[in-house]
């Protein structure tokens, strides 16, 4: 039975996070499920993994770990070991070394490193820097920060800008629960906001399923793909705002881009939130 905290206080002054490494291959059948998800081509035995699309591969395995109400482990980790929390994906920063290939040898280590206890309008807050990097046998491959934001239940959903826009669509996309389903299921993210629509709105406040975090930064990388040609290098993104199951997703390039860097934006109907900077 884990020990958990009531009070991020607390828990912010105790809390010894643990390093994780997770050791396998670039699984080839979750590259062609993510494919198939996205209706792309997969890349072959042997063919370097497009940008972003490592978050399918070297999962944790939770088999008879304890969760949760959330859904995530109930402390392990980089997991803090706070009960009624709510978990929050503020946005990140990844960089492509080199790409991996689907097939090969690869390991994946994950540590906090930082945290910061702040006071928000809604209540306290705990601010996690997650560091994950992708190794193969050629060194680093990717590495990647994620800004985490926990703060204790309940808490109401973030606000939604509604300005316009003025740039190019290039992606669309609508989300439906088993798109969210299967994505969970590929990236072992078992976080029920995604997934189960009476909890996403009877305990964490929100009026439906939640679209994941990092497939929203997927569809932004693969926006810029698209765009570009190539894969991207560096990708520094931000979220702005929630979007649900249901939600018209538009992927925007800012008008007149050129070059090898692009600004992209992610809207949900009305409601910008993501942005994100993309370099090749």
């Amino acid at each position: 039975m884990v020990a958990l905290f009531d009070d991020l206080v607390e828990l912010s002054e105790a809390w010894k996070p643990q390093s994780v490494r997770v050791e396998g291959v670039v699984d080839p059948a979750s590259v062609l499920e993510l494919a198939d998800l996205l209706a792309v081509e997969a890349p072959g035995e042997g063919e370097p993994l497009r940008p972003m699309w490592h978050e399918v591969v070297l999962r944790e395995d939770l088999d008879g770990v304890e969760l949760g109400e959330d859904g995530h482990p109930a402390g392990s980790g980089v997991l803090p070991p706070l009960s009624g929390r709510q978990r929050l994906f503020g946005g990140g920063r990844v960089r492509v070394h080199h790409p991996l290939r689907v097939g090969e040898p690869a390991w994946r280590d994950m540590t906090v490193t930082s945290t910061a206890l702040k006071q928000g309008a809604a209540g306290a807050l705990l601010l996690v820097t997650e560091t994950h990097r992708w190794f193969d046998t050629h060194g680093l491959a990717i590495d990647e920060e994620r800004n985490i934001v926990y703060r204790r239940l309940p808490a109401s959903p973030g606000r939604r800008s509604e300005a316009a826009t003025t740039d190019t669509a290039v992606m669309e996309l609508t989300p439906d629960a088993s798109l969210l389903e299967q994505f969970s299921r590929l990236t072992g993210n078992r976080h029920r906001i995604h997934v189960d629509e009476k909890y996403a709105q009877e305990v964490e406040g929100h009026p439906s399923l939640l679209v994941h975090g990092p497939l929203t930064a997927l569809l932004a990388s693969e926006t810029a793909f698209q765009v570009l040609g190539r894969p991207v290098t560096e990708l520094a993104f931000r979220l702005r705002g929630p979007a649900y199951v249901g939600e018209r997703l538009t992927f925007f390039v800012a008008t007149g881009a050129t070059g090898d860097d692009l600004e992209v934006t992610g809207w949900a109907g009305e409601h910008e939130y993501v942005s994100a900077h993309v370099a090749a």
